[in-house]
């Protein structure tokens, strides 16, 4: 998410802010700029966990922030001034100028100025069309998520879910199956959904209590639910890569994807033939 466009001398490691390698600066010189911390600047662990999974799981938790589409018509860069640890940076400020196309939530004019570049890790390119998601401060400013921030070519799905919603009954849904992987560490880790799946018990627990089993996929889908808190059980003695059991919290018009890996013992190779 790092996107510094000099030659990097100081840099957070995580996000953010860089300084540039020429010209040491002053404390004096960073008067009254932005202060940061590695920690600070740390995505929150929550928020990663929430981007993992389909976007009718992910986009609920967003619902209220503000949230649009518009084209970047004017992005100026320039050079800002942070506190990154108590050292005086650099840092790459954009002044971000979009034409507001579609607003899902929140009230916002035609034309919206903000800032962005390291300030919060999300960055603009002029005449591109983005999925903006961000809070609205009280002072009038905007701050874009970087997190959920981008060009609407790589928003396809998100998009999709935002303009269903109106249609979408304030229900809950849960998915997923149980597939089998090699144990970690293997060269091969990308699940691999197995026919032996099928039949698995799952014990679903929460605002309402079903027994169901995977199908011939390996897969179960539970649609109409109460939205809230659900806790799900494989019932099976095999150990799982995920654990047996998984907890989720599903949003209204929301969903949640709930997979288990099932370990699969490693593969024998074949002695080879003697001649």
């Amino acid at each position: 998410m790092l996107n510094c466009r000099t030659k990097v001398l100081v840099c957070s490691p995580l996000l953010l802010l860089c300084a540039q390698s020429r010209g040491q600066l002053q404390p004096k010189d960073c008067a009254g700029a932005p202060v940061y911390t590695t920690e600070s600047l740390a995505p929150n662990e929550a928020d990663l966990a929430v981007n993992l999974g389909p976007s009718c799981q992910r986009m609920p938790h967003y619902l209220d922030q503000t949230i649009f589409t518009g084209t970047a018509t004017r992005v100026v860069d320039s050079e800002g001034r942070a506190l990154l640890n108590g050292e005086c940076s650099r840092t790459l400020l954009q002044t971000v100028t979009i034409a507001v196309k579609q607003v899902f939530s929140g009230h916002l004019p035609q034309t919206l100025t903000f800032h962005a570049g390291d300030i919060n890790g999300a960055y603009f390119t002029q005449k591109v069309t983005y999925l903006i998601i961000g809070d609205q401060k009280p002072d009038g400013t905007f701050v874009a998520n970087s997190l959920v921030t981008k060009p609407v070519a790589e928003a396809e799905d998100d998009l999709a879910f935002l303009r269903s919603i109106p249609k979408r009954a304030p229900t809950a849904e849960l998915f997923g199956g149980a597939f089998t992987t090699y144990p970690y560490p293997h060269d091969n880790v990308i699940p691999i959904a197995d026919r032996r799946t099928e039949g698995l018990r799952l014990s679903v627990k929460g605002p309402a209590q079903i027994e169901t089993t995977t199908g011939p996929d390996g897969q179960f889908k539970l649609t109409g639910l109460t939205p809230g808190h659900y806790t799900v059980q494989l019932e099976t003695d095999t150990p799982t890569v995920t654990g047996r059991t998984q907890t989720v919290d599903v949003a209204p018009r929301g969903c949640a994807e709930i997979n288990f890996y099932i370990v699969k013992p490693f593969p024998t190779k074949k002695s080879e033939k003697q001649h």
